[in-house]
This record gives C-alpha cells, sequence and structure tokens, in this order.
C-alpha cells in the first residue's frame, strides 16, 4: 500500500493535480467551512485555533475560496518528499 500511495504522489508531483478534481474538492471544503459556522462548538474550537496561532478566524475560509490549482502543485512538489518519509506498520493484536 505504502509503494501504490508513493507512485500515485509521484504522479501527481509529476504531472499535477486534475483541475476539475481541484475545483470539485475545493467546493466541498469551502461548503463544509461555511456550514461550520452554523456549529457553536466548531465556532469555539476554531476561536481557540484562532488565539493560539495568532490567526484571524476567518481567514482560512478566504484562504481557500483564493487558493488555485497551481497553489496547490507548487505545496505538493514542497511538502511530499520521498526521501523523507516514515512508515509505520500497526499488526493485529493476536488474540
Amino acid at each position: 500500500a505504502a509503494e501504490v500511495i508513493k507512485e500515485y504522489i509521484e504522479n501527481l508531483k509529476a504531472n499535477g493535480v486534475n483541475e476539475e478534481d481541484f475545483e470539485i474538492a475545493k467546493r466541498e471544503v469551502y461548503g463544509d467551512l461555511v456550514s461550520s459556522l452554523n456549529n457553536v462548538e466548531a465556532i469555539s474550537n476554531a476561536l481557540v485555533d484562532a488565539h493560539f496561532n495568532d490567526t484571524e478566524m476567518f481567514g482560512f475560509i478566504d484562504d481557500v475560496a483564493e487558493c488555485t490549482v497551481e497553489d496547490v502543485n507548487k505545496r505538493l512538489k514542497l511538502m511530499f518528499d520521498d526521501d523523507n518519509t516514515t512508515l509505520s506498520v500497526i499488526l493485529p493484536d493476536k488474540e
């Protein structure tokens, strides 16, 4: 499974994220963020998170709205370094 994931990420890095898939995912993430504003617990968590990270509470919604497929492709190349990975194997309990 780890090799399949690595190959998939390498393919994305080489060819980029499909723009149509990106737009679908972006709309879904944006919709989830906006709908979370109707949840008191989510808003309180966002307030605490913003305070401790010294950020503006609603800035992340703007960030998602302004994000482009080019931004994602750049970040993909920066964040996924095959030479700097760790694999954890969890074996089932023998009982």
